[in-house]
């Protein structure tokens, strides 16, 4: 659908944003999908199980278990980058969502390492898909 452009913020979450630079770098991100959309809400990538499209049933489920957590006074408005976590706050990892629309009901829950600074309408058309 496009291309959108994250500016990291390693000045309130430096782990996260370290270990989503060395992913990035190893190419961990190639090939895996957005399965998770909420429309006009979050859009979630990341996850290393969705490249095989016959495991389908466990998408969400890989790449946690990695990061303690780094909650910060940054707010998840539209743009954030922020880390996908299971009910642990210490769990999160090479997942991440990005926010199309704001959601305060986040802030202080989960820890936001990034900002969406070009592209924004390409993660809306994301989370408006089927």
């Amino acid at each position: 659908m496009g291309e959108f452009v994250i500016d990291l913020l390693p000045e309130v979450a430096p782990n996260h944003v370290g270990y989503f630079m060395k992913l990035a770098a190893e190419g961990a991100y190639e090939g895996t999908t957005f399965h998770r959309v909420v429309r006009m809400g979050i859009v979630q990538g990341g996850d290393p199980v969705t490249r095989d499209s016959a495991k389908r049933a466990l998408y969400g489920t890989g790449g946690l278990n990695r990061l303690r957590s780094e909650v910060n006074p940054e707010r998840h408005t539209r743009g954030a980058v922020s880390a996908v976590l299971t009910d642990n706050p210490d769990s999160a990892g090479s997942q991440f969502f990005v926010c199309v629309t704001d959601q305060p009901a986040l802030d202080g829950k989960y820890t936001v390492f990034g900002r969406v600074s070009e592209g924004i309408l390409v993660v809306q058309k994301i989370s408006e898909a089927a």
